[in-house]
């Protein structure tokens, strides 16, 4: 009986072995039979039903570590962080150097921690504890035990290298601890931190030459932004101009407004910053730095609304002043004698890319202000019905209803 439930666990047959073991009379006082039961209501993730196996199993057994750790687990597989640390404490004051519940128990710290003043909480400390802990437990082991447990010190040091690499004068130990999980395992994600920590010690070159190539969003961005920094910017904007058409993260849209300010490019520049603000509207920096752009294009009253709306979120969010924001504002003022102003816009170029022919109204896309009005009264040479898609020539003026065309002009095709 035990090696047809054997079989069929290996087989990852788990409605099988559930009913072959519940068929069984001494279910609930066969310690190795509740093992299997709780474990293949794991695998088909009935959590409830795993723990239960579980729990009989402490009341039988109650100075087993290891059901403490199974029970802990199912917490740990929902992302019950708290109840899953419980128990693997429990388990750890049974056997203290019990290694892959150290390892999951600091893994549990630093979700719980997040990512938000991490250094100042806790269980960050703890966690950095635990995975401490782990390498004098690993080390202490025969050369034997050590390869049967290669797969969770693969995880310990990717774990502890990932959590490290962004903390002052940790790179070097970063390094190190990724490079013993790569020796232990091949990995992409691995790998992935690897470049990560030599992006974060400007060692551009050697990033590029660890990051996996893989068309992962992450690992692509990544390369982009190792290309910027060498001042590779086309190569750059290529990898993210690829990633906005399915990821319209405002980070993207951000770095490539970065990207086109390096270029000098102040237009399309601004047309990005707006689009990051389109899709990060909580986001400060994107305003922030829309205000900065703006500012160079002489868009005097603009800048000083977006760089407002700036400082208003950074106060709202994290109850902070927005220094940088304050002294554009404050530039910007003396040079408009406090009456700021937006600069005439004439001669720009672009296309009609919505318009209604029965009321005579429609949108231009511009580059700088997105979509603006235009009416037919502004449109000089409107000698067809169908506008939409047609190349302009327009001016920019503004009222108290925002930004609209005129001296507009169809080109000829």
């Amino acid at each position: 009986m035990f090696k047809e439930i054997d079989s069929l666990l290996q087989n990852n047959e788990w409605h099988k072995a559930i009913s072959l073991i519940q068929a069984e009379k001494d279910i609930f006082t066969n310690k190795e039979l509740l093992q299997k039961l709780g474990w293949a209501y794991s695998r088909i993730e009935n959590y409830n039903e795993a723990i239960a196996c579980f729990d009989k199993l402490i009341e039988i057994e109650p100075q087993m570590a290891k059901w403490h750790y199974m029970k802990g687990y199912q917490f740990y597989m929902q992302k019950q962080w708290n109840e899953s640390i419980i128990e693997f404490l429990k388990a750890l004051e049974l056997y203290p150097k019990y290694l892959v519940v150290k390892y999951r128990l600091a893994y549990a710290y630093l979700q719980i921690t997040g990512n938000y003043l991490q250094y100042t909480k806790d269980t960050f400390w703890k966690a950095l504890g635990q995975l401490t802990e782990c390498h004098t437990i690993y080390m202490e082991y025969s050369k034997e035990t050590q390869e049967k447990e290669k797969h969770t010190y693969f995880d310990i040091c990717f774990l502890h290298g990932k959590t490290i690499q962004e903390m002052n004068g940790k790179q070097e130990e970063a390094l190190k601890l990724l490079t013993t999980a790569l020796s232990l395992k091949e990995d992409e994600d691995c790998q992935y931190q690897l470049a990560k920590t030599y992006t974060i010690m400007k060692e551009y070159d050697k990033a590029l030459e660890v990051l996996p190539h893989s068309n992962k969003y992450y690992v692509k961005e990544l390369e982009a932004n190792i290309y910027a920094e060498l001042g590779k910017l086309k190569e750059s904007n290529s990898i993210l101009i690829k990633l906005v058409k399915y990821r319209k993260k405002d980070y993207i849209y951000f770095k490539l407004a970065e990207n086109y300010v390096q270029e000098n490019k102040i237009d399309k520049a601004i047309e990005f910053s707006r689009q990051a603000i389109n899709c990060g509207k909580d986001n400060y920096k994107n305003y922030l730095l829309l205000g900065k752009l703006l500012y160079k294009k002489e868009q005097y009253k603009s800048a000083v609304d977006i760089l407002t709306k700036a400082s208003n979120i950074k106060n709202q969010k994290y109850q902070l002043s927005c220094p940088e924001s304050d002294k554009i504002i404050s530039d910007i003022l003396e040079i408009t004698n406090n009456n700021p102003y937006d600069l005439k816009i004439d001669s720009r170029e672009s296309i009609i890319v919505d318009y209604n022919s029965q009321k005579g109204f429609g949108f231009i896309l511009d580059e700088v202000y997105g979509k603006i009005f235009v009416h037919i009264s502004n449109i000089k040479n409107a000698n067809c019905k169908e506008l939409k898609g047609k190349k302009v020539l327009y001016s920019i003026e503004k009222n108290n209803k925002g930004y609209y065309a005129v001296n507009v002009n169809i080109k000829e095709d």
